[in-house]
């Protein structure tokens, strides 16, 4: 008998949508992409699919700011003394719009799971 694969681009840290456990390691996921005051908020931690919502938004809102800042920083900056030659200070941008592009796909992934448990009738962990 074999197990069925997460979809390409699945994390690691997740269990596959579906396996007993899955939300839970979803949302332990997850929570690292978001700012940590919103842990004061029960709501998300009984709603997986809103906090697979705010975690797609959060990255993609840090995936623009990386984007706006590569494109900005050699005008912005221009004649401020700086530590680093400026194509330094770019490619970290470049390097974080890269990574963030991956880890977006990843959220989105985990994120549309949650949201297809929830209206198929999934429960939130510890219900």
């Amino acid at each position: 008998m074999s197990e069925e694969q997460p979809p390409p681009g699945w994390p690691s840290d997740v269990y596959r949508a579906g396996v007993l456990g899955w939300e839970q390691t979803a949302m332990r996921w997850l929570w690292q992409w978001v700012p940590p005051g919103y842990r004061r908020y029960e709501l998300l931690h009984r709603g997986p699919a809103l906090l697979g919502q705010l975690a797609r938004h959060e990255v993609a809102a840090s995936l623009d700011a990386a984007r706006r800042c590569r494109a900005v920083v050699r005008t912005e900056l221009s004649g401020v003394p700086a530590a680093e030659p400026i194509e330094r200070v770019e490619a970290v941008f470049a390097e974080e719009e890269r990574r963030l592009t991956a880890l977006l796909g990843q959220v989105e992934l985990v994120a549309a799971a949650l949201v297809h448990a929830a209206r198929a009738g999934g429960s939130a962990p510890g219900q």
